[in-house]
């Protein structure tokens, strides 16, 4: 008797903890649908109060007056170089004029830049001649000699971004005395990779290297160095 009551104690036990254990999975499941509810309509009403919150307003209102200031720049800058002032031309011939450390801002279009470091190159900046021959020597359809030209200015007046420039086009042409004082232009100047296209000419005697070094030297003295 005492036997079948504790079996039936126990029985009863069991069904009740199984009852309890249903009961607060269910309630688990309830609690944790019920908190990511509560978390995407905070999200959803976040969302928008920050669209129309006063800092994303003042945020918009600032990145409209720097557009407006950049254009406001360029278009100062387009009528000076109108005006014939050299160097607000030189700023629009090159690449990204109202550039902000790797922010390319207002860019202009290749005609119109190609127009401006022309009218630079012109007036004898030697950065527009040496960017202006880079632009000739780009385009498949135009003439190289007026590449070769730009260039030859350019370096003429201490561009030393030109000297391996010219080298190579006197090299092209077979004026091995030419290319290797162009070369050692570079080369005294600790322009990179100048030694190594200068060992590329082997065509002259220890004589005329020679020669050509005192020539070098004496080119220095007379003209200055201009490094951009």
């Amino acid at each position: 008797m005492e036997r079948l009551w504790r079996d039936r104690h126990v029985n009863a036990v069991t069904q009740y903890n199984g009852r309890n254990i249903i009961t607060h999975g269910s309630t688990l499941k309830k609690r944790v649908w019920l908190s990511l509810l509560c978390g995407v309509i905070f999200s959803i009403v976040f969302y928008f109060w920050y669209l129309n919150s006063r800092p994303w307003s003042s945020w918009r209102e600032l990145r409209d007056e720097a557009e407006h200031r950049n254009k406001l720049a360029l278009f100062i800058l387009e009528r000076a170089a109108t005006l014939g002032i050299l160097e607000a031309q030189v700023t629009l011939g090159r690449p990204c004029p109202l550039r902000t450390d790797s922010d390319c801002r207002e860019p202009l279009s290749l005609d119109d830049e190609v127009y401006w470091r022309k009218r630079a190159a012109e007036q004898g900046d030697a950065e527009m001649q040496y960017q202006l021959g880079l632009t000739y020597l780009s385009h498949g359809g135009a003439d190289k000699s007026e590449a070769r030209k730009w260039f030859l200015m350019s370096a003429n007046q201490g561009f030393e971004r030109a000297w391996l420039q010219v080298g190579d086009n006197y090299y092209a042409a077979k004026d091995y005395a030419d290319a290797y004082f162009w070369y050692s232009l570079a080369v005294s100047v600790g322009y990179p990779n100048a030694p190594a296209v200068r060992d590329t000419v082997t065509h002259l005697t220890l004589a005329e290297k020679t020669a050509i070094d005192t020539r070098v030297a004496q080119w220095l003295k007379t003209h200055p160095i201009q490094r951009k």
